[in-house]
């Protein structure tokens, strides 16, 4: 089964990147910390967050680590899972 909601997230500790930001921003909004859901266009749209922390805008990516990706939450360093193309804005 896929996990598409965040509720799924919660209830079953898996699911898609699309639930796994809804999720977080839910819990951190619920916190009153800003939080904005974003997208990043790969081959397939890739769902992460952005966190508003010290006066500044902090992508994350809240999809799990696994070998060779290291997601962690991080404000001094920015750790996506799929790295953003500059060059495309």
């Amino acid at each position: 089964r896929v996990t598409w909601r965040a509720s799924d997230v919660l209830e079953r500790r898996t699911g898609i990147c699309y639930a796994k930001a809804h999720a977080l921003a839910a819990l951190l909004r619920a916190e009153d910390i800003p939080t904005a859901l974003c997208y990043q266009r790969l081959d397939v749209v890739h769902g992460l967050v952005a966190v508003r922390l010290d006066g500044a805008w902090h992508r994350q990516d809240p999809r799990g680590n696994k070998p060779g990706v290291n997601a962690q939450f991080s404000l001094g360093k920015e750790r996506l899972a799929f790295t953003p193309d500059r060059a495309a804005g």
